[in-house]
């Protein structure tokens, strides 16, 4: 049963939301590739959830953000439902929609590697 979510972790309502934002034209998979990538960095790190997501350019949708929102029951029940899922990155430290196309990747060194 997904209901109630009443006790989850403040590290989970940080996930809930930020699947949400961050993969929000994604399919689940799409949403537990952000997962994978949120995980990686709180192995990696030893930081929370939170923590993470809050780190400066991390994920985009956290940068003019005051306080983080609270999450919706939908997106609680979407993030109960892609935890349980098997990951499909596991160890990426990244997740990139390739439809966006942004000008700054252009500049960056590792694109005019040949």
């Amino acid at each position: 049963m997904l209901w109630p979510l009443q006790s989850l972790s403040s590290d989970a309502s940080c996930i809930a939301v930020t699947l949400t934002k961050e993969a929000a034209t994604e399919g689940l998979l799409g949403k537990r590739c952000v997962l994978d990538v949120i995980q990686t960095r709180m192995k990696e790190s030893g930081k929370t959830a939170c923590q993470v997501i809050l780190q400066p350019n991390q994920f985009s949708w956290t940068k003019d953000i005051d306080k983080f929102p609270s999450p919706s029951k939908k997106e609680l029940t979407t993030y109960q439902f892609v935890s349980k899922m098997k990951p499909v990155v596991e160890g990426a430290r990244y997740f990139h929609q390739k439809d966006i196309n942004l000008l700054m990747w252009d500049d960056l060194p590792l694109n005019k590697l040949h």
